[in-house]
């Protein structure tokens, strides 16, 4: 943090240097010396935003206050184990290894960062504590997100080590109080409440409701100017001059850590090197407020579920996050409507447009899986409609993922995964006259795990609402036949792409994956067969895949590991146990143990639905069926 000191005297520069340099005595002052003076053993002038003795040298000033990297991550075990791994030279990187790891020491979060009104203004940070990562999702060899400490001194330097402010800026999760001197907490809108539920056509009406008059952000805080990314994110920040004032603060340190350590490892198949919910969304974040306070805000939700709502600044600081980034959501929305077709012939505009454009989409995805863990709303839907709504102004799926587009391609891919699942569970009259076909995934040419699958329940929903309106042409539907070879295929793909994982897993473990590739198999015909054929329960496949599904889901021997992928193989099967007490009971135990290991709450009104058809669906009448009078009534869940 800077501060404005006493005028001092003007500093004479050093022999050999500018001697007409002088500081101005109104100048501004850093608090501490830098680095490069602070070696070399003479007095820093503490001139912004570089000292004069650098300049006057012709050095390289590294600035003042902490200095970061994000580098590659670290080897959790083998040759490289605790060493860093640079990919972007890796032969320079394994010749250098012994002398970078002099250098470097690894810092993770606090589990919590509370403040005493008694406590010093500063206080020594403790050593951050490495959280153990979550079974089966295994942790990765790298990791983008871990605060890599860089210590830019040739001899011990007592100033070195990061001390803080005991404030919590922007109303940290820990409850302390709120320091607004950094310019970051101008991008924080008050506690907004409850939110408006109300399913809106595309999204922007919901968002209107936000708070949408949000200052730029400060430019000594951060900077929209648009700059070139830096390939591997193998470099070196000021926190000062580089990184939003926020990621100084403990707290949110700990939230950031919490969602690379924990979040990201749920929301992939197989936790590995290149799960994208790290090596895309975290660097995508540290250059978008938007994003990164909807990251926050998830963070700090689940936190809150996971401790049960008994630590009550978790959830201050979520919804708090939360309200912010729907307020920067809003005005990229309205930029987005209002630029519509506007092209800008600066090619650096461009670029960084669309960086705000795959931030704000980014953002609205984060904020989907916020209403996965604790809330008990439809505001999912509508963060979906506004997600739709932000790919269409910018011309479709094929228009803003090229093949070589990994960042918009992954965003296409969570859009097309959540509103495929949601297509599935949600059955209301308007929804089927009204029905936007989901954007389909770019093609990229690669195997991704269960994206056939999607693609095969994606049609079938098509098809399904076309069924159901009788004012559509009506589809020609295959036999049966044609749709358990269309599923066979997409297993078999999904067992190939599998294999890039096989090194990271055990036998068990690969056994363990295969029989999720068989329940999710059987988890699609059987919703096939009733949406498309409305077969009874007696038929022979109904019965046989929801034997073969109960078997594997059975068959997972942890299932913990895999908690959050099985809640919707599972709510398939209660639809499958009307009558049935104990798959009813299997099926709300087994769904209840991936809330309390997941500490997502979705699963909740999935459970409402399931009890309301077990009670009262009439002899033989579908799920489906049921579920579109359910959905009339404004009853509409998620499972994701």
């Amino acid at each position: 943090m800077l501060a404005v000191q006493a005028p001092p005297k003007p500093v004479k520069m050093p022999r050999g240097g500018n001697s007409r340099i002088k500081v101005d005595d109104n100048t501004p002052r850093a608090t501490q010396d830098c680095k490069v003076c602070n070696r070399r053993r003479i007095k820093c002038d503490r001139a912004l935003p570089t000292c004069g003795k650098c300049r006057g040298r012709n050095l390289e000033c590294p600035g003042y206050g902490l200095v970061l990297k994000w580098g590659q991550g670290v080897a959790s075990r083998g040759k490289l184990a605790g060493k860093s791994y640079p990919i972007r030279n890796p032969e320079h990187a394994v010749a250098s290894m012994s002398r970078e790891n002099s250098n470097i020491t690894l810092a993770t979060p606090p589990k919590s960062a509370t403040t005493s009104p008694k406590s010093k203004p500063h206080k020594r940070e403790q050593p951050f504590k490495q959280h153990t990562p979550a079974p089966l999702k295994r942790e990765p060899t790298f990791s983008n997100v871990n605060i890599v400490r860089v210590d830019l001194l040739d001899q011990p330097d007592v100033d070195a080590d990061f001390e803080e402010e005991d404030g919590h800026l922007g109303g940290g999760c820990c409850g302390g109080p709120v320091d607004t001197t950094g310019g970051w907490d101008d991008w924080l809108v008050s506690n907004g409440g409850a939110l408006n539920t109300t399913t809106t056509t595309n999204g922007l009406e919901y968002y209107d409701n936000k708070p949408t008059m949000v200052p730029s952000p400060p430019s000594s805080v951060y900077s929209m100017e648009y700059t070139p990314p830096l390939p591997d994110f193998d470099f070196s920040y000021d926190l000062n001059s580089q990184i939003p004032t926020i990621l100084q603060n403990a707290s949110v340190r700990e939230l950031i850590a919490h969602y690379d350590q924990t979040l990201a490892a749920m929301m992939v198949w197989i936790d590995g090197p290149q799960n994208p919910w790290r090596k895309i969304m975290i660097p995508l974040a540290m250059q978008s407020p938007t994003l990164l306070l909807a990251l926050l805000a998830v963070s700090a939700n689940h936190l809150s579920a996971q401790n049960g709502g008994n630590h009550p600044a978790y959830a201050s600081a979520a919804t708090r996050y939360r309200d912010s980034s729907l307020a920067l959501i809003t005005n990229r929305l309205k930029i987005e409507t209002q630029a519509l077709g506007y092209q800008s012939p600066d090619p650096t505009y461009q670029i960084r447009d669309k960086m705000d454009s795959d931030a704000t989409l980014a953002a609205i995805i984060m904020l989907t899986n916020f209403e996965m863990i604790g809330s008990q709303t439809n505001a999912w839907r509508t963060h979906l409609d506004a997600a739709r709504t932000m790919i269409k102004l910018r011309g479709g799926a094929t228009q803003i993922a090229p093949d070589d587009d990994q960042t918009s391609s992954f965003l296409l891919s969570q859009f097309f995964v959540i509103d495929v699942l949601a297509s599935t569970t949600t059955f209301s009259n308007d929804d089927a006259k009204d029905f936007e076909l989901p954007v389909n995934t770019p093609t990229s040419g690669r195997e991704e795990l269960f994206e056939d699958f999607l693609k095969v329940m994606h049609q079938i929903t098509r098809w399904e609402r076309q069924l159901s309106d009788p004012e559509r042409t009506q589809p020609s539907i295959p036999p049966p036949e044609a749709i358990q070879t269309r599923f066979e295929s997409a297993r078999q793909r999904t067992a190939r792409a599998s294999t890039a994982f096989a090194s990271i897993l055990t036998d068990e473990q690969k056994d363990d994956f295969n029989h999720l590739i068989n329940v999710y198999h059987h988890s699609g015909l059987l919703y096939a067969w009733r949406s498309l054929y409305n077969f009874p329960s007696t038929h022979p496949m109904i019965t046989t895949s929801k034997r073969e599904l109960y078997r594997s889901l059975h068959s997972i021997k942890d299932q913990k590991r895999f908690a959050v992928d099985l809640v919707y193989p599972l709510f398939i099967l209660g639809t499958e146990s009307v009558g049935d007490v104990n798959t009813q009971q299997y099926v709300q135990w087994r769904m209840k143990d991936a809330m309390a290991v997941t500490g997502f709450s979705n699963c909740l009104a999935a459970l409402a639905f399931l009890d309301a058809y077990w009670s009262e669906a009439g002899v033989e009448e579908s799920w489906v069926s049921f579920a579109r009078k359910y959905g009339d009534q404004g009853h509409q869940f998620l499972l994701y």
